[in-house]
Order: C-alpha cells, then sequence, then structure tokens
C-alpha cells in the first residue's frame, strides 16, 4: 500500500493551489492506491478560507485539482475530502433527521467520468456551523478517528461514515 500525506498549515488560497497541483502531478501518484486530503479550515459555503481570509473554492479549485482530467494518475482510485470547515452560519441544534447519499445515488453511467471515484465528507451540512471544542478539538474528526480505529478492517468507507 502506497500513500501519501501532505500537511498544509496557515496557507494562503494560492499557497494551497500550489500544494495542491503539486501534489496532483507528483510522479508518485501513479504508485499510490488512494488519496486523501483533509482540510481544516474557517469556510462559508462552498468555500474554505485561507490564512489571508481569501476564499478557495471546493469543487472548482480542490476537488478538481484531483479529477480524471487533471490528475490522470489517479484515474479509477479512491479520492477522499474530509472538510472541517462551516458550511454558513446557521447552527443546528438537533441532528436526529440526518439524510444520507451515496456516490451510486447520483453517479452518471459513464464508467469513468471526468468526476469520478471521489467521496467527499464534510463536519456540517451547507448552511450550519462546523463545530469544534477548543480543548479536544473537531467533533468530526473525533467521531472519524473513533469510528475508523474500531471498525476500518471490516466496515467499507459508506458504512463507515453512517
Amino acid at each position: 500500500m502506497v500513500s501519501t500525506l501532505l500537511i498544509i498549515l496557515f496557507f494562503t488560497p494560492q499557497d494551497m493551489l500550489q500544494v495542491l497541483s503539486l501534489a496532483a502531478k507528483a510522479k508518485e501518484q501513479s504508485k499510490a492506491d488512494c488519496l486523501v486530503v483533509i482540510v481544516m479550515s474557517h469556510g462559508s459555503k462552498n468555500v474554505i478560507l485561507g490564512a489571508d481570509g481569501k476564499a478557495l473554492h471546493l469543487r472548482n479549485q480542490i476537488y478538481s485539482s484531483f479529477n480524471n482530467a487533471n490528475c490522470p494518475a489517479l484515474k479509477g482510485k479512491p479520492k477522499l475530502f474530509f472538510i472541517q470547515a462551516c458550511r454558513g452560519g446557521t447552527y443546528n441544534y438537533a441532528t436526529d433527521n440526518a439524510q444520507h447519499f451515496t456516490a451510486a445515488d447520483t453517479a452518471p453511467p459513464d464508467p469513468l467520468p471526468e468526476w469520478s471515484d471521489m467521496y467527499c465528507a464534510y463536519a456540517t451540512i451547507p448552511e450550519y456551523v462546523a463545530v469544534r471544542d477548543e480543548e479536544r478539538g473537531s467533533w468530526f474528526f473525533s467521531a472519524v478517528y473513533d469510528v475508523f480505529s474500531l471498525h476500518a478492517a471490516t466496515t467499507d468507507l459508506e458504512g463507515l461514515m453512517k
């Protein structure tokens, strides 16, 4: 199993795009089994904010760096994105009726379209803030860590994320 870990701290959007572009074009990607990108930042609807407060569009600038057109070395390989960032300003006080959608629910019939093999997980739903504890960190990543630690060897990604 081949994997790559990128840690990007306090970057401007321009710096993040440069790192993502280098990662997408790296020769090592052809040997990789998958790609995992973890983003922890402030954000709003469809964007994350860089260290300078400027926005970076998730789909058009981050995810697109690794689509099949821009990163053919990862074509047919899983690309996982975990985003800990607000997606709006509304607070979510009750989460009993969460809906889950899988890529299969909306996937086009083309076996390898430009956008395939991507899984995007967010700390919150659109229009809402993402919560974190000042001492213990992200509720989202704490839950991902706990569930993956216990069940990753026996459960697929969809099952882990439910």
